[in-house]
Order: C-alpha cells, then sequence, then structure tokens
C-alpha cells in the first residue's frame, strides 16, 4: 500500500541534480526512454486503486505529497508505459521555469500519464494525460506567483478544447 508523506520539496531544496537523480535512473532502466516495463509481475485492482489516489492527491496538492511512489510504480509496472521525450523536457523543465517548480511540473507529467492508463486500462503512453497532469500541478502553483508563458499556451490550449491538437503538433503527429 502507498503512504500519503509530506513533500521533502521546497522553493530552496530541489534543483537539477535531483530532476537528474529522478530522471536518469529511469532512463537508463529501459532502452529509448520508454519506461514502465521493468517488471512482469501485475498489480492487485486495490493496488491500482492506491495508485490513482496518490496521483490524485499529489495532481492536487504537489508540495504535500511526495511522488517518488508514482515515479517507482511507473518504472516497475506492466500496467503503465511512459515514454519520456524531448517534447516532456520542454514544458517542465525549460531554462524559464524555476528550479523548485520543474520537478514537480515533471513529476506532473508523470502523475497525469499513469493516472490516465490506469483509468483506461491501457498500458499505452498518454502524453494528452501528462499534460493534463502538468496543468494541474501548474495551477496548484499559481498562488505562489509561477507564472510561465508555455504552460499558459498550454492551459489556453486546454480551455479552448484544443489540447489534442496542441499536444498533437508538439508530437510532429
Amino acid at each position: 500500500m502507498l503512504a500519503l508523506r509530506a513533500s521533502p520539496w521546497s522553493p530552496t531544496a530541489v534543483s537539477r541534480r535531483w530532476l537528474a537523480a529522478l530522471v536518469f535512473p529511469v532512463l537508463l532502466s529501459v532502452p529509448s526512454c520508454a519506461t514502465g516495463r521493468g517488471s512482469s509481475a501485475e498489480n492487485s485492482p486495490n493496488e491500482l486503486r492506491d495508485v490513482i489516489d496518490l496521483c490524485d492527491a499529489f495532481l492536487a496538492m504537489p508540495e504535500a505529497v511526495d511522488p517518488a511512489p508514482i515515479v517507482r510504480f511507473m518504472t516497475d509496472s506492466p500496467e503503465v508505459r511512459v515514454v519520456l521525450a524531448p517534447h516532456t523536457d520542454g514544458v517542465a523543465t525549460g531554462d524559464a521555469i524555476p528550479k523548485w517548480a520543474s520537478s514537480m511540473l515533471f513529476a506532473g507529467y508523470i502523475a497525469g500519464n499513469v493516472r490516465t492508463q490506469l483509468v483506461a486500462g491501457k498500458a499505452e503512453d498518454s502524453p494528452v494525460g501528462g499534460y493534463r497532469g502538468v496543468l494541474s500541478v501548474y495551477r496548484a502553483l499559481q498562488p505562489k506567483g509561477l507564472s510561465i508563458a508555455a504552460i499558459d499556451e498550454l492551459d489556453a490550449a486546454e480551455r479552448d478544447g484544443g489540447l489534442d491538437a496542441w499536444v498533437a503538433a508538439r508530437l510532429g503527429a
């Protein structure tokens, strides 16, 4: 069972090194930067529900919930497949994004992607779900003064009903 813990993330504690420590083991564990196929053991429906609940909690309160169990689930579970690619990096870790927020936005991408796949019952990468996760985390952090033009553009695309097209254009599809 996954437990909610206070997040160790704070504006002074997060750095690009921490992001690298989060992402590099994932990238190195599976060829072609595709992740989520590290184990053949399937999880019970209750365990999957716990992961969905944890994703929901993180997306609602990114500073209060540690996303590490979500990342571990992504790398170890056959129930999800998250592809980390250049399109992911541009929104979540761009140079204009404060270091303290970039890691949370990146974890939001993972949580949104994982949650979408578990709800759908399909282990198929979901960049739209990932970007919805980025938006959830971004909206939760905006009261702290976070403002990022690229994510505001993404937010506008979602409000206008064009998020799928925005993501397709970004992926070159």
